[in-house]
């Protein structure tokens, strides 16, 4: 399967009445996702990187805004009771 036939098969899952293949995987995914975006901000205030307090905060809203985004995609991918109705 070439890069953009996962791409698409990826919106696809998005659509109402489809899902991703091998959901179950993928709740897994989903689970683990905010636990490993935990763990990198864990090592950046464990090890004390030189990163001044604003930009530290930045980092932060992004890593909690890919989280959200992540987790709202694979809410809707792995179930086929979500999604975006077809016209």
């Amino acid at each position: 399967m070439s890069i953009f036939e996962k791409i698409f098969a990826a919106s696809d899952a998005l659509q109402a009445g489809k899902l991703l293949q091998d959901p179950a995987k993928w709740k897994k995914v989903q689970v683990l996702s905010p636990i490993f975006l935990l763990i990198i901000g864990a090592i950046v205030r464990i090890f004390g990187l030189d990163i001044p307090e604003p930009d530290q905060a930045t980092i932060a809203l992004g890593l909690a805004t890919l989280g959200i985004f992540i987790n709202g995609y694979f809410t809707v991918a792995t179930t086929d009771k979500l999604g975006i109705k077809k016209k």
